[in-house]
């Protein structure tokens, strides 16, 4: 009888919100401003020929590597954070590996770490919700792969300083350090600037929070490129049995948009009004 691998099996089922798309859902973070009307205009030019097209992903890259400030060799497209925290977990978790998550979190961290079928430790924010790099340096251990910190966190908005990332990416130099930055445009602080101290450090970005584009599902995956080579060319998951297969395609997020382009027009003068929108 065909059976799911006994991490899937007991992974807990996650529940999205249910109750649909009317009015204001203020739980799913969503930008309520919408997108800069530059995009909006490019998406309209789009044709058919170029929906059923596969566009090339390198040039791409390029691009939003560009508007991020990091070589293109360092950064890998994807379908959203989301497909950034799966792909970690797939490349470097093994069955019996365990894994750091602050909570209250994001919840797919867990999602994504136990179907790798890692031991997820979850280390509770102090007072007031306070992240404390001290009690995730104390959970490191030697079995320790990887690590996952949203920056600012989702949902408590509060921020971890550079320094204390800096320092737990040193006291775990086997496990993967993940900086989600998906909400970095409310807070400004990034850690790509300091990426190439350490090899282990990954810096996740969205266009789905303030750029207004989760419908397009745009993610990037920051990292020293060597580490990065695992994860774009030679990672795999599990597909039954023996059988192993890419973890990704060689295909952008969506085929036909063309991404570097949406990626410029998104523009810093659509962020800079959104502060006084949402105010």
């Amino acid at each position: 009888m065909l059976s799911p691998r006994e991490a899937v099996r007991t992974l807990h089922s996650y529940h999205p919100p249910l109750a649909g798309r009317r009015g204001l859902r203020f739980d799913f973070n969503e930008n309520t401003v919408g997108c800069s009307p530059l995009v909006c205009e490019r998406l309209r030019q789009m044709g058919p020929e170029q929906l059923a097209s596969y566009s090339e992903r390198e040039p791409v890259e390029a691009v939003v590597a560009e508007r991020l400030g990091v070589p293109a060799p360092e950064l890998l497209l994807t379908n959203g954070v989301d497909e950034a925290i799966h792909l970690l977990c797939e490349t470097y978790l093994e069955r019996g590996d365990e894994s750091l998550i602050v909570v209250p979190g994001y919840s797919m961290y867990r999602i994504y770490m136990m179907a790798a079928g890692a031991q997820v430790i979850s280390v509770p924010a102090g007072e007031d919700f306070h992240f404390s790099a001290d009690d995730v340096c104390n959970c490191v251990t030697q079995r320790t792969r990887l690590i996952a910190i949203a920056n600012p966190n989702n949902p408590t908005g509060t921020v971890a300083v550079t320094e204390d990332l800096v320092r737990i990416a040193r006291s775990a130099p086997d496990a993967a350090v993940l900086v989600d930055e998906a909400y970095f445009e409310f807070y400004g602080q990034s850690m790509l600037a300091t990426r190439n101290e350490l090899s282990n450090l990954f810096v996740a970005r969205t266009f789905s929070k303030a750029y207004g584009l989760a419908g397009l599902r745009i993610g990037a995956l920051v990292g020293d490129a060597e580490p990065q080579i695992p994860i774009q060319s030679r990672g795999y998951r599990r597909c039954g049995g023996n059988r192993r297969q890419p973890l990704r395609p060689d295909r952008p997020v969506r085929p036909g948009v063309d991404f570097g382009h949406v990626a410029n027009l998104a523009g810093p003068d659509h962020l800079r009004a959104l502060p006084r929108a949402f105010i």
